[in-house]
């Protein structure tokens, strides 16, 4: 890809890519569960054994990877940036969200799975149009645009809409962290023989 031909490889970036895919694709397992959970009414208490659980999982991952990461490369002090500021506020958002879903269960599903997938899908324009970002800026607009058949489906089926948008959100995220950390690889084996000349 383009966008990483001056760039030497990043802990720090490549740490950031991997959580993020990690997290779609466990959101698309527990949301696939979730659907086959309902379709088939199974006597399984989900928000237990399939998303506390895998929720719980992936916080650790995340954590221990990012430590281990933090400590292999440098992160840049700075300002806080406005982007930072709005995904901040954006997080806090689905986390009330998430929270008044569950507390408050006779909410309507389709209302809150689409107003929270319209956070995410700000989430995703947020940081493409800030960082200049392609893959995210179309997987913001693609997300946006699923609001609408996800909130005209039905209870079962919105889950399985869910895990496959996620599915496809995610595929392009992988391919651009192996084209990330092969090109920044090399980048930085020719910047190192370049230091030995």
């Amino acid at each position: 890809m383009e966008l990483f031909k001056n760039q030497t490889f990043s802990p720090i970036e490549f740490s950031k890519k991997v959580i993020f895919i990690i997290w779609l694709l466990v959101f698309s397992k527990c949301f696939i569960l979730e659907y086959y959970i309902r379709l088939y009414e199974l006597p399984i208490q989900s928000h237990f054994y399939i998303w506390g659980l895998s929720l719980l999982l992936v916080s650790t991952a995340s954590y221990l990877f990012w430590n281990r990461s933090r400590k292999q490369g440098l992160i840049k002090e700075g300002s806080i940036k406005i982007r930072s500021i709005f995904n901040l506020l954006l997080f806090i958002s689905f986390v009330l969200a998430s929270l008044l879903n569950y507390y408050l269960y006779h909410l309507d599903s389709r209302l809150i799975f689409s107003l929270l997938l319209a956070l995410f899908a700000f989430y995703l324009l947020n940081n493409g149009l800030f960082l200049n970002h392609l893959i995210q800026i179309i997987s913001g607009f693609l997300t946006l645009i699923a609001i609408y058949p996800i909130y005209h489906s039905s209870t079962p089926s919105i889950y399985l809409y869910i895990s496959i948008l996620l599915m496809l959100i995610a595929t392009p995220f992988i391919v651009e962290l192996i084209y990330y950390r092969k090109i920044t690889k090399r980048n930085q084996l020719h910047l190192n023989e370049g230091y030995k000349h």
